[in-house]
Formats: structure tokens, C-alpha cells, sequence
């Protein structure tokens, strides 16, 4: 009778498109899901995945596997390396000058595109560590979180040194 998603439309505005807002909203949202999951402590109540079979899902074949779980790590630790680095310059040229300025209002804006941005970097660095510890340690399950938000080390990724 009623249907939400029929009123919703995809936007399709150039503005829309080269800002990546899509992604950066999906990437916000996966982040929260992460926090919520780890405060709800509802372990029992998720649906567990291997990596393999998520690999599978994407009709992904057995030889090509490792290369393909290898260029996805590149792919997102190029990406958090840049969006790390930008949101740094950005935290200081940005964040930083509008509040030294007293433009309050503006400084705020910075700090909530900062924080989407740290989303979709946490994410970034969540998938790698997912990855490396596949490759490296032989641990075929896609969660971790709470490993990984326990242990600081694991929040930047690092070359992966892959047991023969």
C-alpha cells in the first residue's frame, strides 16, 4: 500500500556524481552499522560469511582468488593512504583555519565532512585488515571488528607478508 522506495528517486546531478556523496553515504553507513554492532554485542544474531564464499558469490574462480584479493588490498590501501592524507591537510588547512579565523559555522562543516571522510577511511582500513588477515594467518571469516577496533596496530594497513 505504502512504498517508501517508490518515492525515492537516484540522483543523477552532476554535482552528485564527482563528489562520490553516494559513496561517502554508503561508507557512513556501513561504519555505523560496525559501531552499532559492536555496542549491541548480538554476535549470535549475525549472519557469518567466509571470505571464500563471499569471493564465490562474486563468481570469482578458485585460481584467480589471490590476485583478486590481492588487487582489492592494493586498491584499498592506495585509497587510504590518499583520503588519510587529504583529510589531514584538510583537518589543517580547513578545520583548523576556520575556528583560528572565527568562522564557527564553516569550521563546523569542515569537522562533518571530516568525519565522513574518517568513515569511509575506517572502512577502507576495516577491509584491509579483513584481507591481510585471510592472506597472512589463514582466517577465513569476515568479522573481527572487535579485534580490530582492540587492537590500534591493526587500524593502518601494512604490507602483507603471505606464508608460502
Amino acid at each position: 500500500m505504502f512504498n517508501k522506495n517508490k518515492d525515492k528517486k537516484e540522483k543523477k546531478g552532476l554535482f552528485y556524481q564527482m563528489s562520490g556523496a553516494k559513496h561517502i553515504n554508503s561508507a557512513f553507513g556501513v561504519t555505523k552499522d560496525m559501531v552499532q554492532g559492536i555496542r549491541s554485542k548480538k554476535a549470535e544474531n549475525y549472519q557469518s560469511e567466509t571470505i571464500e564464499s563471499a569471493l564465490e558469490r562474486f563468481n570469482i574462480p578458485k585460481t584467480e582468488q589471490k590476485t583478486h584479493l590481492l588487487k582489492f588490498y592494493s586498491n584499498y590501501k592506495a585509497s587510504f593512504i590518499i583520503l588519510g592524507t587529504a583529510s589531514i591537510i584538510f583537518f589543517f588547512l580547513g578545520v583548523l583555519g576556520n575556528f583560528i579565523h572565527g568562522h564557527i559555522g564553516s569550521g563546523i562543516l569542515y569537522v562533518a565532512i571530516l568525519f565522513a571522510v574518517l568513515s569511509v577511511i575506517l572502512n577502507n582500513a576495516f577491509r584491509c585488515y579483513q584481507v591481510r588477515r585471510y592472506l597472512e594467518n589463514g582466517v577465513n571469516e569476515l568479522g573481527g571488528l572487535n579485534e580490530f577496533f582492540r587492537t590500534p596496530k591493526e587500524w593502518f594497513p601494512r604490507k602483507i607478508k603471505i606464508n608460502k
